[in-house]
């Protein structure tokens, strides 16, 4: 009963802060639903972003990477601690060339520096990467839902569909970043709580041995989610937003402390989970160490916490799907008697509806995210290029033709070497530096 109540009260007040900030009275058009009027200060940047890159990941992929690789998976973390410093160094000038060009997606970006065949490929490929993290999201806030609230697969199906379309219809891009700001409250809170109640902890001396966080699967995997993160559209959508280059740049800083001020502790934990669970399925081990390794009052606080972190994972992916799908693929003669508010909100209710039936069908969580990123490594080259230089559109729209060519390979006929990963952003990014190598020597 108490998981129900203290679920209940979340929902009523992530409901409440998406009525609050709804669009209200103004007319749904492309740059209030999308961009907020671009009006984000310098804390919605920060916590729109670190929601964006730290919430599944720092939650229950942490946990289950200490389980699956040991200490370098405390290495891989600190990829996604470095991201948003490197995101900081180019803030400015993202959120000048969007404000400049009336910019509103990074296809938009890739669009005005290389042309319109590179923005579909780019497109598409942050489409499908953006889906596959919210098929990985739904899988997990279902079981939640079963596991904590003791409701069977379908009902717990209808509740999660239910929440997420409901603000992000209501509200679009300002209801998340205003909810990604309580949310990533909850699971600062989250960290800090487990850190003061788990049972026996690891002592710190003990976890800290940096000899092995950067050994083994680190130098395999820690590249794969550096370069994806770098080309996340979640992260960068609150640049786009942001009022100036500054406000940009200062709010993906302070994202940076926020994650260490949250990854430290799950560091920590992680290796208090590793040592009391050996040999346990690494996507269960969070919920595992819940049940197993904190006192039973703090279950409900911790299970709301979890929630909101994916739920934020869900709702960015869910919503950029949309956008990026109408936006930059649906096709222009279509759209020319349509409003494109409207088309979103209807893709935001398809796209969910096929992401929940596509989650039934994941059986690790863990191993589904490692497969499906090095697809969004592809695009970091070309964005951080097409941030200072033009470049042939056919010749980059082939480079990350190849990549998309070497990342289906490898998803359908994994290597044993998982070094492979990085292939489809290394392939893309050779060919990118050969274009500017020869549009430079002409």
């Amino acid at each position: 009963m108490i998981n129900l109540l203290i679920f209940l009260l979340y929902i009523l007040v992530i409901f409440s802060v998406t009525y609050y900030y709804r669009l209200k009275r103004e007319r749904p058009t492309q740059k209030n639903y999308l961009v907020s009027n671009r009006e984000l200060g310098t804390w919605d940047v920060a916590f729109s972003s670190s929601a964006a890159v730290f919430s599944s990941a720092g939650v229950l992929f942490a946990f289950g990477l200490a389980l699956a690789f040991g200490m370098p998976g405390f290495g891989i973390m600190v990829a996604f601690l470095l991201t948003p410093l490197l995101l900081a160094i180019f803030a400015p000038a993202l959120n000048e060339l969007a404000r400049e060009k009336k910019i509103l997606t990074l296809s938009d970006i890739i669009r005005e520096r290389f042309g319109l065949y590179s923005e579909k490929i780019y497109a598409f490929i942050s489409v499908a990467f953006m889906f596959g993290w919210m098929v990985g999201a739904f899988n997990i806030n279902i079981a939640l839902l079963e596991r904590f609230l003791e409701v069977d697969k379908y009902f717990a199906t209808i509740i999660s569909f239910s929440i997420v379309i409901t603000y992000l219809t209501v509200g679009g891009f300002r209801a998340i970043v205003k909810t990604d700001k309580l949310q990533f409250l909850v699971m600062l809170l989250f960290s800090i709580t487990m850190v003061s109640f788990i049972n026996n902890p690891v002592p710190v001396a003990e976890t800290i041995d940096f000899s092995l966080w950067f050994s083994g699967a680190f130098w395999l995997l820690a590249p794969v989610f550096f370069w994806g993160n770098i080309a996340n559209t979640a992260a960068w959508q609150p640049v786009i937003a942001a009022r100036n280059g500054r406000v940009a740049r200062n709010g993906m800083l302070l994202s940076v402390i926020l994650g260490f001020l949250f990854y430290g502790p799950i560091i920590w934990l992680s290796s208090t989970f590793a040592r009391d669970l050996p040999g346990i399925n690494p996507n269960l081990a969070l919920f595992e160490g819940i049940g197993t390794l904190f006192p039973n009052f703090l279950t409900p606080l911790l299970f709301i916490a979890v929630y909101a972190a994916m739920m934020s994972t869900l709702d960015t992916s869910l919503f950029y799907t949309a956008s990026n799908t109408i936006k930059n693929l649906f096709p222009k003669k279509l759209k020319e008697n349509l409003n494109e508010v409207a088309l979103i909100k209807l893709f935001l209710i398809l796209f969910a509806f096929v992401a929940i039936i596509s989650s039934f069908f994941i059986e690790g969580f863990v191993e589904f995210t490692i497969a499906i990123f090095p697809i969004i490594g592809i695009t970091a080259f070309p964005l951080l290029f097409g941030l200072f230089t033009k470049l042939p559109d056919k010749g980059v729209f082939s480079a990350m033709i190849l990549g998309l060519i070497s990342f289906f390979y490898l998803f359908f006929f994994p290597p044993e070497n998982s070094l492979w990963n990085m292939f489809p952003a290394l392939s893309t990014g050779f060919v990118i530096l050969l274009l500017l190598f020869f549009k430079n020597k002409n």
